[in-house]
């Protein structure tokens, strides 16, 4: 998933490097013709391109930090067959605080999949298109999945309440 958003915020790089291109180009021809007001406008809008940029590169080195938080927690979390076992075994207070912390990431991560679905939800809710659409329509597709992850999410969190309160927390 990482590296399609790298691979976007790639392409926007690009974009806006041509852009960035066109107004310079653009600035010549006014500064050629002595047109001072078009000369301001196009210098804000190059430091306004320029601002873009950065805040773009600060983007990729995040999505890149990101990864590889994502890659460490991955590696130390339980796997799901793990945490089935632990919870047929758990008996001891650290083994309920394990399963606590990995219910608690199941948790945080439902909540991050409901977010992204809800603006899709969102999004598909502004499409107008005819009341002649088959079912099930985008938005009831993105309004299923939202309310899956919501409710996989409140599991999870009801699930790591449990597992708190067992180990005396």
């Amino acid at each position: 998933m990482t590296y399609f958003y790298t691979i976007e915020l790639n392409a926007i790089e690009k974009a806006l490097t041509l852009v960035s291109d066109h107004i310079l180009r653009l600035q010549e021809k006014a500064n050629k013709r002595n047109d001072k007001p078009t000369v301001l406008l196009v210098d804000r809008i190059h430091e306004k391109l320029n601002a873009a940029r950065e805040h773009l590169s600060g983007l990729k080195a995040t999505t890149v930090v990101l990864a590889l938080l994502l890659f460490v927690a991955q590696a130390q979390a339980l796997s799901k067959a793990a945490a089935k076992d632990l919870v047929r075994s758990a008996h001891t207070v650290s083994q309920y605080q394990q399963l606590a912390s990995y219910f608690h990431e199941q948790e945080v991560t439902f909540r991050i999949e409901a977010a992204v679905e809800k603006r899709e939800l969102d999004r598909r809710a502004q499409v107008n298109a005819g009341l002649m659409q088959k079912y099930p329509r985008p938005v009831d597709s993105a309004q299923y999945w939202y309310t899956s992850y919501v409710s996989q999410a409140d599991a999870a969190a009801a699930l790591t309440q449990h597992y708190i309160q067992l180990s005396g927390k």
